[in-house]
């Protein structure tokens, strides 16, 4: 798994991709995915990639909302969905997954 994360970095830097991926750390300990994810998100500043990662791993929602650019997405029953930036956290002290679990996340208008 670790291998093709990699190779899919590698592979996209060349042209202009964007990398859609589910669950990325499903199967790996994040000691793992970490290194792997630090490559991303710096190919990704330098405007190399674009990419997509949705998760639901505590941690990996505090790494990829360290800077403003997560997003939530809210869906209710027969509704269409609402995306929405994700507000900045800094007065509660508390980080973003602990907020989400608590349901006390505020996004942004």
């Amino acid at each position: 798994m670790v291998i093709a994360l990699y190779a899919l970095i590698t592979c996209t830097l060349s042209e202009d991709y964007t990398l859609c991926i589910d669950e990325p750390e499903n199967y790996l300990a994040l000691p793992e995915i970490q290194p792997w994810l630090t490559q991303l998100y710096d190919a990704c500043c330098d405007k190399k990639t674009q990419a997509l990662l949705i998760s639901h791993h505590p941690e990996l929602i505090n790494y990829l909302l360290a800077s403003p650019v997560g997003y939530w997405f809210d869906h209710e029953a027969n509704a269409p969905v609402r995306v929405k930036p994700i507000g900045t956290t800094e007065s509660s002290g508390l980080t973003v997954s602990e907020l989400i679990a608590r349901g006390w996340l505020h996004e942004q208008a």
